[in-house]
């Protein structure tokens, strides 16, 4: 089927350079993302659940203050 679509300058430009890679025509490499998306859009959308969190407090023995030192030390390395 022949269409036309407007695509955004950039995303042009990343699927010419992809289709360049991959030594693909532009319509293949279109095609191949077109049908990935779909394929993913649809796994995606399995299942659906609620968690409900209950305040369980903090374990005797726990230091609070120290599970947040640790907590900042992990952002910091990210």
């Amino acid at each position: 089927m022949r269409t036309t679509i407007t695509l955004d300058d950039q995303l042009e430009q990343d699927i010419k350079e992809l289709a360049v890679r991959n030594k693909m025509t532009f319509k293949a490499i279109t095609n191949e993302l077109l049908r990935r998306g779909l394929e993913a859009r649809e796994s995606s959308q399995s299942y659906s659940f609620t968690v409900e969190a209950e305040d369980c407090g903090v374990i005797e023995g726990i230091d609070e203050e120290k599970l947040n030192q640790i907590y900042d030390e992990l952002e910091t390395e990210r």
